[in-house]
């Protein structure tokens, strides 16, 4: 630890804090273990009520290329803005506080992104259940160069393509698209238009991100917001594609709102008008017949047809 850090590092990496004391000092020394030195990581303590905050100050009395960020609680989305804002680097990457990474994870997607000037580069992550680090080797190290189409239509389909972590951002891109503050499911309401946005992106096969699956997570916790936001999220990409004039990628993001909102068996607290406002939009842009919507919802998804017969303005629709 101690590396000397100067005013313009090569990479800055964003860990937004929040309730992780039992897993902040795992994923802080997975970072400050990586073979690429040449980092600044900047903690933002998100308000956390445990001793996160305190860690944080401890790590950065340690290393000084630790900067933390206290403030208030204003979820995950504000706390990633708040990091961007303090960057000083040309690019940026963002770990979850309770992941943790291998030791060529910064070395892998920098060295992609300078080969192939790529505005952004990203690996693999594998969905990890406790702390084997092992787990994390990936044989096959084979490099794709998708288009932004295949990239964006793979948003609509791959969950490695639409979080934020596991990749590597060209700092100017970000600043387009500051991360949505105040809603759920930011990463899937951001991350297409970065893709979209990027005149290249390099793709690795290597699973270098640890992506924990925390029980007590908001990501493993239902909540009818978290659902509505997927919804909007979902919905927001379709209509940025459609303003692009991307009706492919389009397209793809309907089917999605669609294949969520016909799978609705485990959502019975969700509201009825939110239902009812997602339903109209998947019809109106996707012009399905209503009819064969209803059959198939009837067929594939009872709950749903449930709430389409309780709503007479649906079912008349």
């Amino acid at each position: 630890m101690g590396e000397s850090v100067h005013n313009n590092p090569k990479i800055s990496v964003i860990v937004p804090v929040y309730k992780v004391e039992q897993y902040l000092d795992r994923c802080v020394k997975s970072i400050l273990g990586q073979s690429f030195k040449d980092f600044e990581l900047i903690l933002v303590d998100d308000g956390s009520p445990d001793k996160s905050g305190e860690m944080c100050d401890e790590w950065a009395k340690k290393d000084n290329r630790i900067i933390v960020i206290h403030k208030q609680n204003g979820g995950l989305s504000d706390a990633r803005n708040c990091g961007i804002a303090k960057c000083s680097a040309q690019y940026v990457t963002f770990i979850d506080s309770d992941d943790y990474v291998r030791e060529d994870f910064l070395s892998y997607l920098y060295d992609m992104a300078v080969k192939n000037n790529s505005d952004i580069s990203m690996c693999q992550f594998i969905n990890i259940h406790g702390e084997d680090f092992e787990r994390l080797t990936e044989e096959n190290d084979i490099i794709e160069f998708p288009s932004y189409q295949d990239c964006c239509i793979r948003f609509c389909q791959d969950a490695q393509y639409c979080v934020a972590v596991c990749k590597l951002y060209r700092m100017d891109l970000l600043l387009k698209y500051p991360f949505p503050v105040g809603r759920m499911h930011e990463d899937a309401a951001t991350v297409g238009k970065l893709l979209y946005e990027a005149e290249k992106i390099s793709v690795g096969t290597k699973k270098l991100y640890g992506y924990y699956q925390n029980p007590q997570s908001i990501t493993h916790t239902y909540s009818k917001k978290r659902f509505e936001d997927q919804l909007w999220a979902v919905t927001e990409n379709a209509l940025f594609f459609e303003g692009k004039n991307e009706k492919l990628i389009a397209r793809h993001s309907w089917n999605l709102l669609g294949s969520i909102l016909f799978n609705l068996s485990d959502y019975k607290e969700l509201n009825k008008d939110v239902f009812t406002h997602y339903y109209h939009q998947y019809k109106k842009h996707c012009r399905i017949d209503s009819m064969a919507i209803k059959l198939s919802i009837k067929v594939h998804a009872p709950f749903a047809y449930y709430i389409l017969k309780k709503i007479k303005r649906v079912v008349h629709g």
